[in-house]
């Protein structure tokens, strides 16, 4: 009786590397092991440009940075000497009693804040803000007044008209016997109330 032959060679399982980038194809099995260095050389070659493109920037920069700091620091040597020529011509004034000492801070002062004033009124939001709360004839007021502060106010004020609803106004009137009244009133259109305004100085009524 003859046996059957058993054959006791084992075989390693063959796995596919699955690629997810390629929608699962197969790799090959040395593909992920097996770097690519033929373009190695003309990486390199890229690299070491960018690196000479670099240095030669930060070299115009630092020369940059050597050629500001030369120009600051005569600013501050001019500053320092205008600075001194003030203070002499301040103490010249107050000796010969044209010029108070404190005088000259109190005029910086006084600058610095129509300075900043000049700017808070070129901010739009800001004047139709305060037109809306002064009053169309006051917004109105305003560029003739000052020409400094009204240019803005002036170029708001097409804006302004259509944001506040115009007032109603009564004067007068008489009663049901026809006596004239001196009495005058506002409409609120805001807030849909009447107010009292001060009386005229005569009765009288159309």
């Amino acid at each position: 009786m003859r046996e059957a032959q058993v054959s006791t060679t084992w075989a390693a399982p063959r796995v596919a590397v699955l690629n997810p980038a390629n929608d699962g194809i197969p790799l090959s099995p040395r593909s992920d092991l097996v770097p690519d260095i033929s373009d190695a050389p003309l990486r390199i070659e890229v690299l070491e440009h960018l690196v000479c493109e670099q240095g030669q920037l930060l070299a115009q920069l630092q020369q940059l940075l050597l050629t500001l700091q030369e120009e600051h620091k005569a600013l501050s040597q001019g500053h320092a000497s205008v600075v001194e020529t003030q203070l002499a011509m301040c103490d010249c004034l107050h000796t010969s009693g044209a010029l108070p000492l404190h005088e000259p801070e109190e005029r910086t002062k006084i600058r610095r804040s129509q300075a900043l004033l000049r700017k808070v009124f070129q901010v739009p939001e800001l004047l139709l803000a305060m037109g809306a709360a002064a009053g169309m004839a006051s917004a109105r007021m305003m560029p003739p007044v000052s020409r400094a502060h009204g240019a803005a106010m002036r170029s708001v004020l097409p804006c302004l008209a259509t944001n506040i609803p115009p007032a109603v106004h009564v004067f007068g009137g008489h009663t049901v016997m026809g006596q004239a009244l001196a009495v005058a009133e506002c409409f609120n259109i805001r807030e849909h109330r009447w107010e009292v305004l001060p009386s005229m100085r005569q009765p009288r009524f159309s």
